[in-house]
């Protein structure tokens, strides 16, 4: 509400205001940021290079990683910076990259995932249990889900970039697909992988 009220007040001012925020879809928007979004110019920001990704790893870990390393981050991360910043926090320059999903990165997508729907949480497992490009209605059916919410939900992912695509299912970064296998328990895991084989 705050920014809502300053915005149109800075017009003629030395100034801007810079506001940054998901995608979202236009019904979860309060009223006051709709208001700043029609009219405010909107950037859209595109994915690290993989000679960006190579410069900022090289920048926070030193000139010594390989390039074989900084690739491996790169497309492990889908050139997102928040995952290539959290990878980059649990990788020495000498060891593989990637080979356990850091917690923060865990964390924050499971949160996220859950934030929209518990049952979505649910349906994201079985499409990392499946694999990309599994079938739609397999996925929804192995998270104990109707078609119908099942293909409401991966609407849903897409929007909340966890998939990239929901026809076949995609995830959107690998390391979105491993966080999302990641939150599986040892069990619940083992578990999965049988009632997919079956």
């Amino acid at each position: 509400r705050y920014l809502a009220y300053l915005a149109p007040r800075v017009e003629g001012l030395g100034l801007s205001l810079l506001v940054a925020l998901r995608p979202s879809r236009p019904a979860e928007q309060p009223p006051p940021l709709a208001a700043i979004r029609a009219e405010a110019s909107v950037v859209r920001p595109g994915l690290l290079s993989e000679a960006a990704a190579t410069e900022l790893v090289r920048n926070a870990a030193g000139n010594q990683v390989s390039a074989e390393v900084c690739a491996a981050l790169w497309q492990a991360s889908g050139g997102n910076p928040f995952y290539l910043t959290e990878l980059l926090r649990g990788v020495e320059s000498s060891v593989a990259p990637v080979e356990n999903v850091p917690e923060g990165i865990s964390r924050h997508v499971a949160a996220r995932i859950h934030r929209l729907d518990p049952d979505a949480l649910r349906l994201a497992q079985a499409i990392a249990v499946l694999g990309d490009g599994c079938e739609l209605r397999q996925a929804a059916a192995l998270a104990g889900l109707e078609f119908e919410t099942g293909a409401r939900l991966a609407a849903a992912l897409v929007q909340l970039e966890v998939l990239g695509a929901d026809t076949p299912p995609r995830f959107l970064h690998p390391i979105v697909r491993d966080s999302v296998e990641a939150s599986l328990a040892g069990d619940e895991r083992d578990i999965a992988h049988r009632a997919a084989a079956r």
